[in-house]
């Protein structure tokens, strides 16, 4: 049995144990939080520059965006103007680039000449006159970009001096109000009830802007049905107008965006958002 005297020296040579085990310890968590601060090696610097790598290539969120095989459709708050240049050369996809918009789309009918066809009105000017005997180009398509606000009006009931539009064009045909089908327009209009390539502008109840274009033939009936099913509009109200479709059909929402379609094409009338 150990005595009290041989006790005493056995417990200083614990605790001294004990002390210089902790020290260690410690001394080793410090000195290697030191290099991890101070010395990074080459699995930490990969995560950090991975990190910064998706941070750069995050989505535009200036719009929301639904897309399959044959239709893509984009709300957005952003205000547009209109591009109209009967002797463009520069690529849809150039023009976007020049002007820093974030979202072009072709925009309304134009004759052999690229001149527009129907009502044209930009920044107050008057620059091409109503049609108003065309059935296709069934509306106007007014736009207030101090406001962002967008409205249609009957082309038969326009008149181009009755107030100073700061934005106005003619197109057609109008085939979706406050959620309700515009079968008379669609009926009258040339192509209404066909299959084609289509592009669209409108507007919700939220005051958002609304544009898309389809990549396979549609009947404005049919892409009311599709439109109306996707999630992306439930609780809203839509009003959707036709614009110039077939061949001239362009999106552009950026340089990787998988949304752009047709952006190599040369066409004198644009919609930029930005």
């Amino acid at each position: 049995m150990l005595n009290y005297v041989g006790y005493i020296p056995l417990m200083k040579t614990i605790l001294s144990i004990t002390i210089a085990l902790i020290l260690l310890v410690t001394v080793f968590l410090g000195s290697t939080e030191f290099l991890r601060l101070y010395f990074p090696n080459d699995k930490n610097q990969e995560v950090t520059e991975d990190i910064d790598s998706r941070k750069e290539d995050q989505v535009d969120n200036s719009y929301q965006y639904y897309k399959d095989n044959t239709l893509r459709v984009l709300i957005t708050k952003l205000p547009f103007e209109l591009v109209y240049n009967p002797n463009q050369t520069r690529m849809v996809r150039d023009v976007a680039e020049d002007f820093d918009f974030k979202i072009l789309i072709n925009g309304g009918f134009f004759n052999a000449n690229k001149e527009y066809a129907g009502a044209l009105i930009v920044d107050g000017e008057l620059v091409s006159n109503p049609a108003p005997l065309d059935k296709q180009l069934s509306h106007v398509v007014i736009y207030n970009k101090d406001l962002n606000q967008m409205y249609f009006e009957l082309t038969t009931e326009f008149n181009p001096y009755s107030e100073n539009y700061p934005l106005a064009f003619q197109t057609g045909p109008l085939f979706l109000e406050n959620n309700i089908v515009q079968e008379q327009y669609i009926d009258n209009s040339v192509n209404g009830n066909g299959e084609y390539l289509r592009s669209f502008i409108g507007y919700t109840d939220y005051n958002e802007l609304v544009v898309g274009i389809t990549t396979d033939g549609y009947s404005l009936k049919d892409l009311v049905e599709k439109i109306l099913s996707i999630e992306l509009f439930e609780g809203k109200k839509l009003s959707l107008i036709n614009l110039d479709g077939g061949s001239s059909v362009s999106l552009y929402a950026g340089k990787n965006s998988d949304l752009n379609y047709g952006e190599l094409k040369t066409l004198p009338i644009l919609l930029g958002f930005k």
